[in-house]
């Protein structure tokens, strides 16, 4: 009898230190996620919940000080040949984010006998912007040139980019490509600025990189916040 209560005493203690234990591992999480929260406010600007991007789920915060400007000022595009096209400015720093967007969801049917809106003719999407980029700053970027790049997440699941940077006409041009053509969205990132300024701002642009979501996850953080529960499915949507 006495050995059956040391083993029963042995095996609630042992329970108890587990479930301290997860409680312990729960607790860190938590405080973890308050500090990146807390980084991420210091280092991004909210997400603009007015912008294109919300309609093609495609969730970003762009870095701090960068407003989002009335037009897409990179260069001009053709109607149709991206779901979403928006800058982000800082007028003081002359920093820019511009961000080019295509999302895969199946497109609203239109209604019978209206004459829908002329469109552009769209090819591969990276070729679509690289040509684009291309004549907006009179460089020979190729997409052979593009590397698998992981931006510093702090501690977390970075989003997967595929990234190439060069130098035009005075300025830092930095370019990312998110997501596949069998994903929710793809997406272009183009940071362009003073090499100066585009250095200060390295730590935001990195919060910036590791926002972004797409699909059924942007759609869940533009509702909800950024809480990062759903982080590792964001990731997994990077396959290239």
């Amino acid at each position: 009898m006495k050995k059956a209560l040391v083993i029963l005493v042995g095996a609630s203690m042992a329970f108890s230190a587990g479930c301290f234990q997860a409680y312990d591992l729960r607790i860190s999480d938590t405080v973890e996620k308050l500090k990146y929260l807390r980084d991420l406010n210091k280092n991004t600007e909210e997400a603009d919940k007015s912008s294109k991007l919300v309609a093609a789920k495609i969730y970003i915060r762009a870095p701090k000080g960068l407003k989002r400007a009335q037009t897409f000022t990179m260069a001009p595009i053709e109607q149709g040949k991206f779901d979403a096209a928006e800058s982000f400015i800082d007028t003081s720093s002359q920093a820019t984010l511009h961000i080019l967007a295509r999302s895969n969801a199946p497109k609203p049917a239109t209604k019978k006998g209206a004459n829908p809106a002329p469109t552009a003719a769209r090819g591969d999407f990276i070729t679509d912007v690289v040509d684009l980029v291309k004549s907006a700053y009179s460089t020979e970027l190729d997409a052979a040139q593009l590397k698998p790049a992981n931006p510093d997440a702090h501690g977390r699941k970075p989003v997967q980019y595929r990234s190439a940077s060069f130098e035009a006409n005075g300025k830092k041009v930095e370019v990312y490509f998110h997501g596949a053509k069998g994903g929710p969205a793809q997406v272009a990132l183009v940071f362009e600025g003073p090499p100066d300024a585009l250095k200060g701002l390295l730590s935001q642009i990195n919060y910036s990189l590791n926002s972004l979501a797409v699909g059924p996850v942007a759609a869940s953080r533009y509702s909800t916040g950024d809480d990062f529960s759903e982080e590792a499915g964001a990731a997994a949507q990077a396959v290239f």
